[in-house]
């Protein structure tokens, strides 16, 4: 067959004698897999010598030949073939296979030949293997996918088996490897931010919330909340006591809103204003909804359209008075549970600082980001 559109022809034929260069996984060919036979397949199934496949991503060649001098000097008949030495299927006399003359072969084998390979009875050499063809293979999923496809296939399960455990080595390894990393560099380190032993993640979040507290009353001094609702809400007269709550613990100066002109049905403020076009202004689509106001720079932010509890209140105060300038990154940072331990002058220490040491490639990275931090 030949031209562009070759492999579109394949349903025509009752026998395919694929090359090794068409992988077995091609979406034009693998719908034909029942069909798919290759020199390497036709020589394992009529040649009665023993055969010894020696196969993975490095040192092939290398082994064969080492294997065949090692049978020679046995004075064993062996010949090479394969990828090294000579055709398979020059070694084979399929009229007359008895006729064999080679009691041995070693068999140079490519991962490209494995493919859909079915003979059991043959003398396996399996190598490292390397990720050289991970293009070809799609990783080692190919070799599940041939073990699961036949499971009474005992070399591909064989096979499949043997990936796996290199791969699981190979993940051990790893873990272990980067575990002496990570406790060598207090900046890889996240229990150098964050305790994972219990007591410490108690006093953490213990000493988080107390900071958030003290920060809130900071912001509470110097700024104000308005608060929109409607005396016909039922959700508005739930949220008031925990916006009141703000003013008398943290010392915020609140500035109901009504949207109807109306007091609340239990008026927890002496005064309300009626609004005058600053809901719409604001883009106030519900109620409750709170906005706290930076009156050093007439910034106002959003807390929250819609009912929230006194923690939850709390921490978009956090990030709303951040918006709005009451506060810094850095301030708003700590009060996420992390970066609490203390530097050696007393304060809190936000973390390892960046190392000087660090690789290149992370440091133009690293850069980068806390260039976009800074600019947010």
């Amino acid at each position: 067959m030949f031209g562009d559109s070759y492999l579109d022809n394949l349903k025509k034929f009752d026998l395919i004698i694929k090359t090794p260069g068409i992988s077995l996984y091609h979406s034009k060919v693998y719908p034909y897999k029942h069909k798919i036979t290759s020199q390497a397949q036709i020589f394992f199934d009529y040649y009665q010598g023993k055969i010894i496949a020696v196969s993975g991503t490095k040192g092939k060649s290398t082994t064969c030949t080492l294997i065949c001098e090692m049978l020679k000097n046995a004075k064993k008949d062996v010949q090479l073939i394969g990828n090294i030495g000579n055709p398979v299927l020059d070694f084979l006399d399929i009229k007359n296979p008895a006729s064999q003359k080679n009691e041995y072969v070693a068999f140079e084998v490519s991962s490209y030949m494995l493919e859909g390979l079915k003979k059991n009875n043959y003398i396996s050499v399996l190598l490292n293997i390397y990720s050289d063809h991970i293009d070809r293979h799609n990783g080692f999923e190919n070799y599940k996918n041939a073990a699961i496809d036949n499971p009474y296939d005992k070399q591909a399960m064989r096979t499949y088996l043997y990936l796996e455990k290199f791969m699981q080595d190979k993940a051990i390894a790893f873990g272990y490897e980067r575990q002496k990393i990570v406790y060598s560099d207090p900046f890889l380190d996240s229990t150098s931010k964050r305790p994972t032993a219990n007591m410490g993640l108690r006093t953490m979040n213990r000493e988080a919330s107390e900071y958030r507290d003290s920060l809130i009353a900071e912001v509470g001094s110097k700024s104000g909340i308005f608060f929109f609702y409607r005396s016909d809400c039922s959700f508005c007269e739930q949220q008031a006591p925990l916006v009141k709550a703000l003013e008398k613990e943290y010392g915020f100066s609140i500035r109901p809103v009504s949207l109807d002109g109306l007091a609340l049905k239990e008026p927890l403020w002496d005064d309300f204003i009626v609004n005058d076009n600053q809901a719409e202004t604001l883009g106030v689509y519900q109620v409750p909804a709170t906005y706290i106001f930076n009156p050093e720079t007439n910034t106002i932010e959003l807390i929250a359209q819609g009912l929230q509890s006194l923690p939850q209140l709390k921490d978009r105060i956090i990030a709303a008075s951040e918006r709005a300038g009451l506060i810094s990154t850095d301030q708003a940072n700590l009060t996420h549970g992390s970066g609490l331990y203390q530097s050696l002058d007393g304060q809190y220490s936000a973390g390892v600082p960046f190392p000087d040491d660090a690789p290149e490639e992370f440091k133009t990275l690293y850069s980068q980001f806390v260039s976009q931090e800074k600019s947010q």
